[in-house]
């Protein structure tokens, strides 16, 4: 722990290096990320918010590292459990608004667990959705069953963690754009996380105590003294945001896949445009530079940004483009191989991206074989630390070993459909919508009379 930090000014260093001392982390930017999220939204230096999504899996230390927020100010507002009357109930205390988005307004509201939007039904989640979508752009009316209309007009920060499938299921709801950046937490080995969680079992509370205390300290000190009229982020670094920002929004644009073969594509709308994101970051530059005391943001920062925007592009579509990145080409069953997926899921992934202008699509032997062009490969190799090699990807013969057979019939038994398909019943044809996990009949079996 940081001794005597009253007297003196705390560095950034100093609080990552007392929560070091606490929690196993790997990750360089997860601190500051977390904290300048906090300085951006209280300083008010734009009229639009930053809502960070920190995503990790179960037990990975996503509640506790935002913990160490919350007693900062009155402004900062944990939230335990997200509703559809969670920000307006509608309910009044005599003449007061209980409203917490009154409450909240020019705070921060911080979500220590949105994987409780997994269990929530889809009519309570589109709700929701658009309610923070509406929240996010500063403006937001109610009319609740009891006479009581919430007219809110302001600004809220949010940070919240989640998992990864908390993303993909608010991802099916943001049809008109999304309004959170992603950052997914870098993760230390698992058995090393569980003897460090053993050795604080002791005095746990008084530790994470602790951290609240030095983590306030920073905060109020920093909110208390900076100034962001001398600050400047580098016209190179300026230009591979907006770069990093316009790749991100197009490959995380919404497209929606065909009910009966969830591996077509159906329809593809309107791309997101880059501004929303490029502003957060821009916020996100100025309050990383007032948290290090830095003039100039360095690029130790700027790479903290980066991460975020490539960790805010759906994670199927990401794990399929960074693999392209790193060969020259690859067929799906090659890709699917190589993430670990059965290749009919995989098919669904890359016909995302090929919809969305980012990959593109050949055959060879009547197999698909993908690969992205060059300025795109280097941008993801650039900023995902990727080396590429002039190789093809290779297909494994042992994939019934890798995957069961069950995707090998499955996929057999999809390409058996097609080639029995007469021109005339070729529209009535229904792709298989799961894949099976048992028996698959063959489809050229004929059933036998009775």
């Amino acid at each position: 722990m940081i001794k005597e930090h009253h007297e003196h000014k705390i560095t950034i260093e100093e609080v990552e290096d007392a929560i070091n001392e606490v929690y196993l982390l790997i990750d360089p930017g997860i601190i500051r990320i977390i904290l300048a999220t906090v300085l951006a939204n209280r300083l008010g230096m734009s009229d639009k918010p930053v809502w960070l999504l920190i995503l990790a899996g179960s037990s990975a230390g996503k509640s506790a590292l935002l913990d160490i927020v919350i007693k900062c100010g009155k402004w900062i507002h944990p939230i335990d459990t997200l509703t559809t009357n969670t920000f307006a109930s509608g309910l009044r205390g005599g003449e007061t608004e209980t409203s917490l988005l009154h409450k909240a307004n020019k705070g921060v509201l911080v979500f220590k667990d949105f994987t409780t939007l997994t269990s929530m039904n889809e009519e309570g989640l589109r709700d929701i959705m658009g309610q923070m979508r509406a929240i996010y752009d500063g403006s937001f009316n109610k009319k609740t069953g009891n006479n009581v209309d919430i007219d809110w007009k302001g600004k809220i920060g949010i940070i919240a963690g989640g998992t990864r499938a908390a993303a993909q299921k608010m991802r099916q709801f943001s049809e008109q754009g999304e309004r959170f950046i992603n950052y997914n937490i870098d993760v230390a080995d698992s058995k090393e996380m569980a003897i460090r969680a053993m050795k604080n079992v002791k005095d746990m509370k008084s530790k994470e105590e602790g951290l609240r205390d030095i983590v306030a300290e920073f905060i109020n000190y920093k909110l208390s003294s900076v100034s962001a009229d001398e600050l400047v982020v580098p016209e190179k670094i300026i230009l591979k945001m907006i770069d990093i920002a316009d790749f991100a929004t197009q490959a995380r644009s919404p497209v929606t896949m065909d009910k009966k073969d969830p591996t077509m594509v159906a329809f593809v709308g309107d791309r997101e445009q880059p501004s929303r994101m490029a502003i957060q970051y821009a916020n996100l530059a100025l309050a990383l530079m007032i948290l290090c005391g830095e003039k100039e943001l360095s690029e130790k920062n700027a790479q903290i940004i980066y991460k975020s925007a490539l960790d805010s592009i759906p994670v199927e579509r990401r794990m399929v483009l960074s693999v392209l990145a790193k060969y020259r080409e690859g067929s799906t069953k090659a890709i699917a191989q190589k993430l670990h997926y059965s290749t009919y899921i995989v098919r669904g992934w890359c016909n995302q991206l090929d919809a969305l202008k980012l990959l593109t699509r050949s055959s060879v032997n009547s197999k698909d074989v993908w690969y992205l062009n060059d300025d795109l490969k280097g941008l993801i190799c650039e900023y995902d630390g990727i080396e590429q090699v002039d190789e093809v990807m290779i297909e494994s013969e042992t994939e019934d070993l890798e995957y069961g057979s069950a995707y090998i019939e499955e996929e057999q038994a999809y390409d058996n459909s097609l080639y029995k398909i007469d021109d005339d019943d070729f529209n009535s044809f229904v792709a298989p919508t799961q894949v099976p996990l048992i028996d698959i009949p063959d489809p050229t079996d004929t059933p036998e009379k009775e």
